[in-house]
């Protein structure tokens, strides 16, 4: 059936959009702040794809706000989705706009709603775009050699070293031979890379569409049960499942409170922060200076001191708007990094240093005077009752001794015939080995409690012994593409700064 509301569908076009009022809600209270879309696959046979609009709530958590399931990912066929959004909540304005490197979201997006302040690529995307062409070099050692260079353009925070590095690496691969082609594919992220380049999105809250990705993942795997779905009917049903959990997990986090994914990482970069020496902080009126055991100088700012949102570490009384730091996870990755919990905790020893002190001493004063008398009065007693306690012990023992000896003579003294002596030599011949064996064991050292073993329980599952294997190892991939330290990093941009500029 052709839409004729929508001439530029065709005959064989298909397009559903689902979006619920709670949906609306959402995307009206948070659509301010950072839109996030991307497609998947949905319906497989039908080559249709699944294309979700999504945000990010107050503790940073992602939410599908719009559904679209079709059959076209272009300009024209997105208009018409962003048309129907914009029926139900009006223009939006966000504040960030993030999609992969495709121009057909974003043109559609400026021809329904208001232009965003700032578009970024998902990093995600650029990072798995670079990894495919990276094909285009031949040599195996190169290839793993120029994606740590991208990856250390990729992180650079500084915009004036970034564009020193830029244009030193593009003059490298562009006119060496093995690197030639990459060169030319490169040539299109010259031209945006203020769409790519961490130092252009610093302190953006979101760094990559990994809520999307990992949205997606869920729903493939959990709701559609990872198989190949065959019917449109059964996507629609597992979607509207899946939107009406996300509703009841938001109800949950809302009213009952829940650990998110941030909130993990804010602990997690506590209980990482507790390793750090505070001697290689350098303090001022509002600000701080870290040195790295890598060398590397970071700066911590107090930015925000009236902010009383949830995403707050309960240890530092601290939330993550409060302080930013040049570090990666600040910058970034926008999480409350170790180094501002250091600060935390440095600002709070400070403050309670002195009262704590003068209440410690007062209270070991205390103490000791206590401790010397009870010591005085109890010494004493302790000894005497440990005296008669051992002196009663001894006569215990040696009047037991003396009864068991009068019993053995008593029996000896009974017995007459040749068979009642080889009796008491059968039932005598293991009493002289036990014996010895307890006197081996009282005179021996006692093994402390806490090397003993405790016994197994039945039902415990005990792993298999690991035997040596005789499979062949394989030799290392030296193809391998991993992330540049440190050092490296630093290496690649004093080459390209220095070297080659």
């Amino acid at each position: 059936m052709v839409s004729t509301e929508h001439s530029q569908l065709k005959s064989d076009d298909f397009m559903l959009i689902i979006m619920n009022q709670p949906q609306s809600d959402i995307l009206l209270k948070y659509g301010s702040d950072v839109i996030c879309i991307d497609a998947t696959h949905g319906a497989k046979n039908c080559n249709l794809e699944l294309i979700t609009l999504l945000v990010l709530d107050n503790m940073r958590q992602g939410f599908p706000c719009a559904f679209c399931i079709t059959n076209r990912t272009d300009k024209e066929a997105l208009h018409i989705f962003f048309s129907y959004i914009q029926n139900w909540t009006g223009k939006i304005c966000p504040n960030i706009f993030m999609s992969d490197m495709s121009d057909a979201f974003y043109n559609a997006w400026l021809e329904v709603m208001e232009k965003p302040r700032l578009r970024l690529y998902c990093t995600w995307h650029v990072d798995r775009a670079w990894r495919e062409n990276l094909n285009k070099i031949r040599n195996k050692n190169i290839r793993v050699l120029i994606y740590k260079k991208l990856r250390s353009l990729l992180e650079e925070k500084d915009q004036v070293a970034f564009l020193g590095m830029l244009n030193g690496f593009y003059q490298q691969i562009s006119t060496e031979r093995d690197t030639e082609k990459f060169g030319k594919y490169f040539l299109n992220y010259m031209k945006n890379y203020e769409l790519w380049a961490s130092c252009h999105r610093l302190y953006t809250v979101v760094n990559s569409n990994m809520h999307l990705e990992c949205m997606h993942e869920v729903f493939k795997n959990i709701y559609l049960k990872g198989k190949t779905v065959r019917t449109l009917d059964k996507v629609i049903s597992a979607l509207m499942k899946f939107i009406k959990d996300k509703l009841f997990d938001r109800l949950i986090t809302i009213n009952k409170g829940k650990i998110t994914s941030k909130l993990k990482d804010i602990k997690s970069r506590h209980k990482t922060s507790l390793a750090l020496d505070v001697s290689l902080l350098i303090t001022s009126d509002e600000d701080w200076t870290f040195k790295s055991s890598s060398s590397k100088v970071y700066f911590i700012n107090e930015v925000d001191t009236d902010c009383n949102c949830q995403l707050r570490c309960n240890y530092c009384d601290a939330c993550i708007h409060r302080y930013s730091c040049t570090c990666m996870d600040s910058a970034i990755k926008w999480i409350m990094c170790k180094h501002i919990h250091l600060v935390c905790m440095f600002r709070a020893q400070t403050t309670k240093q002195q009262s704590l002190l003068i209440n410690d001493n007062d209270d070991l004063a205390g103490e000791l005077v206590q401790n010397n008398e009870l010591q005085m009065d109890v010494n004493p007693i302790t000894g005497t009752a440990l005296t008669q306690q051992k002196q009663s012990q001894e006569q215990i023992e040696t009047k037991q001794s003396q009864k068991m000896k009068n019993s053995f003579l008593t029996i000896l003294e009974k017995t007459n015939t040749l068979a009642e002596l080889d009796i008491l030599k059968k039932k005598a011949a293991p009493i002289g080995p036990t014996v010895a064996a307890v006197k081996s064991l009282t005179t021996s050292p006692q093994i402390e409690r806490s090397q003993v073993k405790s016994r197994s329980p039945l039902n415990k599952h005990v792993s298999q012994r690991k035997h040596l294997s005789t499979k062949k190892e394989r030799l290392a991939n030296a193809e391998k593409l991993t992330k540049p330290s440190a050092s490296e990093s630093q290496q690649s941009a004093i080459y390209y700064v220095v070297t080659i500029n």
